[in-house]
């Protein structure tokens, strides 16, 4: 059998259980809600899950909350200015290119083997020289000197 933590609550006191929880010696389950007097085997099994009967929401103990401020007091997040989910991509300048002349496209495919629609770019309109175009019609292109700074 399981020691019994002394019980902060009076014998007779109605209190409520403000986390569902199971202990050792208790048969069951005791869900959130659930009200039961101060000298319950269950309130003696575990007083930390139980507060006093019409405690305020916003008062009710709220046990992760406490296990997250003890774990950041225990080991403290390092001094940030702001948190990222993967390292950031610094940024390079990329070479760019322009038309020579306008140039006509088609683009896309209709499903039955002919292109969905057609554009023209005007010269000069300019593009990354690494971008599907840029590869794809080196000769329609002048480089010298543009970069997207």
């Amino acid at each position: 059998m399981s020691p019994r933590v002394r019980s902060k609550f009076k014998p007779d006191e109605v209190v409520v259980a403000h986390t569902s929880f199971a202990a050792d010696g208790i048969p069951h389950v005791i869900v959130q809600g659930t009200r039961l007097r101060g000298d319950d085997p269950a309130v003696r099994a575990a007083p930390w899950a139980f507060a006093q009967d019409g405690t305020p929401a916003g008062e009710m103990p709220n046990p992760w909350q406490e296990l997250r401020e003890r774990e950041q007091t225990a080991n403290p997040p390092p001094d940030v200015d702001g948190w990222l989910s993967s390292d950031p991509q610094e940024y390079e300048e990329q070479d760019l290119v322009a038309l020579r002349k306008d140039l006509v496209l088609a683009i896309g495919s209709d499903g039955k083997g002919r292109h969905d629609h057609v554009v023209t770019l005007k010269r000069g309109t300019r593009f990354l020289r690494d971008s599907e175009i840029g590869r794809g019609f080196p000769d329609a292109f002048k480089t010298a000197g543009l970069t997207n700074r």
